[in-house]
């Protein structure tokens, strides 16, 4: 449910950003910069969000990564012009980052909350799941976007993400994790 709930934000708001980038600045290269913004952390990251998560709590990684987005995604509403972009930019940055280090908990929890018999249909409606928000959350996004302007997504998309934290907290698994690793 978590997931479900924080990957909507995500589609939800990228609508909102790549709008108000071709508004302001009218570029499809800032919308591409954008972008990049989005796909470069992981890049980075990926390579130690992994460890981090054998490490250290994955629950403690997932909800303080969700909580950083829900305050990330609301200073998004700072960004009003031209000379703010940069902000936008390096908070598209930090998000990434957050969800770079959220992806492999959330991976990696999913064999503890299932049994092997259900891993294989968990991981098929985990992918499904993500198709099923990009498709939803961006239309969804888009709607908003034109009836209630960018503050209501950005708000939106915030509560998302405490509301993924809440419940990831309330969940109860095992966490196989070492901190000598």
């Amino acid at each position: 449910m978590a997931q479900i709930v924080s990957e909507l934000g995500d589609w939800f708001y990228s609508v909102a950003i790549f709008s108000f980038l071709l508004e302001i600045t009218g570029s499809a290269q800032m919308v591409a910069f954008a972008f990049m913004m989005q796909v470069l952390p992981q890049c980075l990251v990926a390579p130690t969000a992994g460890v981090i998560n054998d490490r250290i709590s994955r629950k403690k990684v997932m909800i303080l990564a969700d909580w950083a987005r829900a305050v990330i995604v609301l200073s998004m509403m700072l960004v009003r012009s031209r000379g703010t972009l940069w902000l936008l930019f390096a908070l598209l940055f930090l998000e990434t980052v957050c969800w770079a280090l959220f992806e492999p908990g959330h991976r990696a929890v999913i064999p503890n909350i299932t049994t092997p018999e259900e891993l294989p249909v968990a991981n098929g409606l985990a992918a499904a799941t993500w198709s099923f928000n990009f498709a939803v959350g961006a239309a969804l996004g888009g709607l908003v976007l034109v009836s209630s302007g960018r503050t209501a997504v950005f708000v939106l998309n915030s509560l998302s993400f405490v509301a993924s934290a809440l419940l990831i907290r309330r969940m109860r698994f095992a966490e196989p994790h070492s901190e000598n690793l």
